[in-house]
């Protein structure tokens, strides 16, 4: 599941922040579209089961630019630090 809140703080739970997606299977990327420009956002990724029990977020922070959106490109369940990449697309790559 991934939700995604304004600023430079991402949801801390499983229930914050806005959803994005709720994949019913894996997914190595997901585009997240309709951002308005030049706006911070940050991410939480929350791998969980079927159940569902959540793990702990891998999270991220990236402000848009003028002409394109932040896009998360892979996924994988772990977690990780915050990190800015103000300078390209939204990436959770995690090990």
């Amino acid at each position: 599941m991934i939700r995604r809140a304004l600023g430079g703080t991402p949801p801390a739970t499983a229930t914050s922040g806005t959803l994005v997606v709720d994949a019913a299977k894996p997914a190595a990327s997901y585009t997240d579209t309709g951002l308005a420009s030049q706006t911070q956002y940050s991410y939480a990724l929350f791998a969980h089961d079927g159940i569902p029990v959540y793990a702990a977020a891998a999270t991220v922070t990236s402000t848009t630019t003028a002409s394109l959106g932040p896009t998360v490109t892979s996924l994988s369940p772990s977690t990780g630090p915050t990190r800015d990449h103000s300078d390209r697309p939204l990436c959770f790559n995690y090990h």
